[in-house]
């Protein structure tokens, strides 16, 4: 970001484009990585964590089972997200207390399925980081809660 920073003045948003008056980049050491401290999160906005093949799997399955392929896809966003930032995990990471609600979303006159709610990870991420599709589109955000126990 601070690479770049200095030379954005404007942003391209389909046809229009918008003038930036105004620019400010705030700084600040976050934790990352795995923990023995489970840490509990909320989603901000609609995490998509389907994709068409695994949409099939799911509603094709029991409700353990539709929480189990969603805590795989969890883990296995989060170590997608680990690896594009040069993180190397070296222990497994645990989701847990998946608690969420589906939820409808239409995206340019697409209907999607998104999912609401919480879960709890041994694995420290920053707020307001984005997981599973269309994080650049602001989908998947996240912010920590006050609940922490240990593994």
């Amino acid at each position: 970001m601070k690479k770049i920073h200095p030379k954005i003045d404007c942003l391209e948003l389909g046809k229009d484009r918008y003038k930036i008056i105004e620019k400010k980049i705030d700084e600040e050491d976050v934790g990352f990585g795995v923990d023995s401290i489970t840490k509990h999160y909320h989603f901000l906005t609609p995490w998509f964590a389907l994709n068409e093949r695994n949409y099939e799997r799911y509603k094709d399955s029991n409700q353990r089972e539709q929480i189990q392929l969603l805590e795989k896809i969890l883990i296995g966003n989060i170590l997608s997200m680990a690896k594009g930032l040069e993180y190397v995990v070296t222990e497994e990471i645990k989701v847990k207390n998946l608690k969420l609600k589906m939820q409808d979303i239409r995206v340019k006159d697409i209907k999607m399925i998104g999912f609401m709610g919480d879960f709890e990870v041994n694995f420290d991420l920053p707020d307001y980081i984005g997981l599973g599709k269309m994080v650049s589109k602001g989908f998947g955000t996240i912010k920590k809660t006050n609940e922490k126990q240990k593994i």
